[in-house]
């Protein structure tokens, strides 16, 4: 992987994020108010940009009404596809 290039987990785990999201029909300020994040957080984590804490992944997973199983298994498949 080029030392530049992002990180093929976050980017994954944000898809699975944002899939999550707009299955629920929320919105980014939707998600980021129901698990207790910013909206700027959300839109990093989407975009793979930010790598979140175990805490993060807790409140966003309970944000969605899913296990954080469940984002990271999603984030799992999606880069296995990709690779």
């Amino acid at each position: 992987m080029h030392q530049n290039a992002p990180h093929p987990w976050p980017q994954a785990f944000g898809f699975a994020v944002r899939d999550a999201r707009e299955r629920n029909g929320l919105s980014i300020e939707g998600l980021a108010g129901t698990a207790g994040q910013s909206a700027r957080m959300v839109i990093g984590i989407e975009h793979g940009k930010r790598n979140p804490s175990l805490l993060t992944i807790l409140a966003l997973a309970q944000g969605l009404g899913v296990s954080p199983g469940q984002l990271i298994e999603s984030a799992e498949a999606r880069r296995e596809t990709a690779a």
